[in-house]
């Protein structure tokens, strides 16, 4: 994974990101140049995520029937800013083009000359075309959007095939380059300081594209240029993981990872009763130099189960490899809507999968985590998922919590404000009696206790459960007091009925 010397930025070589369009789909969910400025005028709160996308991931485009297709972005921007909103935790920025540099820290030099020279071929057929509008600014504005958007569907002029289904048209160079630059400008801010983690809600995806080979919808592997880039920039970082749950193989990542011990992955995807499913990789003696490869191939129609239970196998041998940073292949064509596969997972499981990679980061990292949006063809369910990933960073882990409060309560103890007898703040794990699994609400839920009172219990739980409680008691039938909750250890299961 070589790095040059030359830091000439691809985005000057005819891609200006500050002349671009400001709303994507539709969707004012891209922020201008102005409101990202670094001036403050008082203090702010550090965003717990940021979103990174560009108007130019909209405008990449393989043909009418492509399941790989610019709605894909759209549809998640949309469900996003529906759910969260304007939430103060949640901050979106417009993500800027990779460099040469870049790119190369991961892909051959070869790989990376040749697809820009077939980017540039595709451009200089479209201007021969009479089709200028792939400059920045000149789509989709004011009453020409129709007729323009018609003339950008119209791309046989300017095709270029890679594979059977993968090609390059006019508006590739810009996306492809912008969706592996959101990656590194992600890494660089968790690293900095000015978020805590980070989802890159970008297209064309990445992680089949391997250091010399273009294939499956990708073309530049942008989860594996922003492994490349933490190792080469930080070298504070000395391992950096890549976990996938997309529902392909990331034949590309394993690729590049297999023969170096300071980068892993891990993978669960479809393949264990069909070997021959896309891409044909992924088994599980594929294992790396030093077991840095961790495959789980599921069975078609695995379901919630059988995912949940061989991503902890993955997540077993992520803790012991102990990463300073973890980035997430974040596919969602796992989703029992998906065209394309079988493993029907739900919502709940993409949210469970993030938290469990949160608890790890936690432990090892430094909650460095940085997600990148790899496939998922149902628009409904990768709006749905992608809303339930960004919650999960949202929430990042419970212990954050508890050790912020823990580290209050101790501040005001040294100020000689309260006994020093008081009890820490206390997790456990709520979980609603009768309640039906099958609603996917049945499992335990966390809570933190700052006055580890019976009162502080039950209205936490009544808020997080959804539902109104009069008794509280220990997994064993033990009824909850105020003595019993300052002896009871963390992540002690209690029940609300």
């Amino acid at each position: 994974m070589e790095s040059l010397k030359t830091d000439e930025s691809i985005a000057e070589q005819g891609m200006n990101s500050e002349n671009l369009p400001e709303k994507v789909g539709g969707c004012s969910a891209i922020v201008s140049q102005d409101s990202c400025s670094n001036e403050k005028t008082e203090k702010p709160e550090l965003p717990v995520t940021t979103l990174y996308t560009h108007e130019a991931c909209t405008k990449h485009f393989m043909g009418h029937n492509h399941p790989e297709s610019p709605d894909r972005v759209k549809a998640i921007l949309t469900a996003l800013k529906a759910h969260f909103g304007e939430r103060q935790q949640l901050k979106w920025q417009k993500a800027e083009a990779a460099s040469t540099e870049d790119l190369k820290r991961y892909h051959s030099e070869a790989h990376v000359r040749g697809l820009l020279s077939k980017f540039k071929r595709s451009e200089e057929k479209a201007i021969k075309a009479g089709i200028a509008d792939f400059r920045d600014g000149e789509i989709g504005d004011g009453k020409n959007n129709k007729q323009v958007h018609r003339r950008l569907l119209n791309t046989t002029v300017d095709r270029i095939i890679v594979d059977e289904d993968t090609s390059i048209m006019r508006f590739t160079k810009q996306a492809a380059l912008v969706a592996a630059g959101a990656v590194v400008q992600a890494v660089d801010d968790v690293m900095h300081g000015h978020t805590k983690n980070a989802f890159c809600i970008v297209r064309p995806p990445g992680h089949h594209a391997e250091r010399n080979k273009a294939m499956g919808f990708c073309f530049f592997n942008n989860a594996a240029i922003g492994a490349a880039h933490v190792v080469h920039d930080y070298p504070e970082i000395e391992k950096v993981a890549v976990i996938d749950f997309d529902v392909h193989h990331g034949n590309g990542t394993q690729e590049g990872f297999q023969e170096y011990q300071n980068y892993f992955y891990g993978s669960t995807h479809e393949g264990l009763d069909n070997p021959d499913f896309f891409p044909g990789t992924g088994r599980e003696n594929e294992t790396g130099v030093c077991n840095n490869i961790v495959n789980r191939p599921l069975r078609a129609g695995a379901g919630s189960s059988e995912f949940r239970s061989k991503f902890s196998e993955i997540m077993e041998a992520l803790d012991k490899f102990a990463p300073g940073f973890i980035i997430i292949s974040a596919g969602f064509d796992a989703a029992i809507e998906d065209p394309l596969a079988d493993i029907e997972l739900k919502d709940e499981d993409f949210h469970w999968a993030t938290k469990e990679i949160l608890k790890v980061a936690e432990k090892r990292c430094q909650s460095r985590v940085v997600s990148v949006l790899e496939g998922g063809y149902n628009l409904k369910a990768i709006s749905r998922a992608s809303v339930a990933h960004v919650k999960a960073l949202l929430e990042g882990s419970v212990q954050e919590e508890v050790d912020e409060l823990s580290g209050k309560l101790l501040e005001t103890k040294l100020a000689g404000n309260i006994s020093a007898t008081v009890s820490p703040p206390l997790r456990i794990a709520a979980v609603a009696m009768g309640r039906s699994k099958s609603k996917g609400k049945g499992g335990p839920k966390p809570i933190v206790l700052k006055e580890r009172s019976v009162d502080e219990l039950l209205r936490l739980g009544q808020q997080r459960l959804r539902l109104k409680a009069t008794t509280v008691k220990t997994s064993k039938g033990v009824t909850i007091t105020n003595k019993l909750l300052q002896t009871l250890p963390n992540d002690t299961v209690v029940l609300f009925s």
